[in-house]
């Protein structure tokens, strides 16, 4: 969880220096985030243990998007929720003099969903 509380720091940080909703803002991208992986790791899953359900007749696209909005809602709710305000000035204190506060640039954090979803696809290609 070290991992997601840093991504969350980052996210919090450079939010509420644009003047924006920070805590609200950070559990979006980490609910989109959550979509991006389900959506990967449900075509591994179709593909290897559910025996193609999700190519099926019964599966209609109404299925996937309340499947995808509700794992997406879920998330969002979940992280802004586990992130209160004490919890986030915790954060705050805990990383601020972090070494990974100059290696990893704001745009890397920003373009996490693209790069979670072009390393899905390279990872879809190279194993399916």
């Amino acid at each position: 969880m070290i991992i997601v509380d840093y991504i969350y720091y980052r996210l919090y940080r450079m939010y509420k220096k644009y003047n924006e909703p920070a805590r609200f803002s950070s559990s979006l991208m980490f609910g989109m985030l959550g979509v991006i992986s389900f959506f990967f790791v449900s075509i591994v899953l179709d593909k290897y243990l559910f025996e193609f359900y999700f190519l099926s007749k019964d599966y209609e696209l109404i299925h996937a998007i309340i499947t995808v909005s509700l794992i997406g809602i879920t998330i969002t709710i979940w992280i802004f929720l586990r992130y209160t305000p004490a919890r986030t000035s915790d954060l705050l204190k805990k990383f601020k003099g972090s070494i990974l506060n100059k290696i990893i640039p704001n745009w890397v954090i920003v373009a996490l969903p693209l790069l979670e979803f072009l390393l899905g696809l390279l990872l879809l290609k190279t194993f399916l």
